[in-house]
């Protein structure tokens, strides 16, 4: 069913407005979670820095992108031309492709993640626990919460549909 529904949304929603559905997903990329880093304590940047900074580097030099980084949670102005080029690699995919790529930003928080999975840099996993590594950093530490971990086996689900959908394309 899952696939069956991100189907639809290619042919429904996708292909009838797709500028509007890549901005939404642009969108995301003004503020991509590989973009904010902890503060401290050490291993937990070190942690993000090691999930995130390669799929980053990587779809920054595939695309010719540049993203600010950031330590903490204000929020960080992307560049226009970092912006405007994202938009252009959105706009290039076809509602086949941009279908699926709306669950894995959504449940990730990253664009970022969603096109390394898109393109192969990144499998289904890995992308989805480097979207979840400040939660399972809280869990590791504090212990597990029961809803918490069936919200985010919930959420894996979904994303590992998306990711599937995306690898049946090619």
């Amino acid at each position: 069913m899952p696939l069956t529904g991100i189907a639809n949304a290619a042919v429904d929603i996708v292909a009838a407005d797709p500028g509007g559905f890549a901005a939404a997903l642009v969108h995301y990329g003004q503020s991509d979670l590989t973009c904010y880093r902890a503060e401290g304590p050490q291993p937990l940047v070190a942690r993000q820095v090691a999930a995130w900074e390669p799929p980053l580097k990587a779809i920054e030099a595939r695309h010719g992108l540049l993203f600010r980084r950031t330590a903490g949670v204000m929020h960080v102005e992307q560049p226009d031309d970092t912006l405007e080029r994202l938009r252009a690699v959105l706009d290039g995919l076809s509602p086949w492709q941009m279908a699926p790529l709306q669950p894995l930003v959504t449940l990730s928080g990253s664009v970022v993640l969603a096109l390394s999975v898109l393109h192969g840099l990144l499998e289904a996993e890995a992308a989805f626990a480097a979207g979840h590594l400040d939660d399972l950093w809280q869990s590791e530490h504090w212990g597990s919460d029961a809803l918490a971990e069936a919200d985010r086996a919930a959420r894996w689900q979904q994303f590992a549909a998306a990711a599937l959908f995306l690898k049946l394309l090619d």
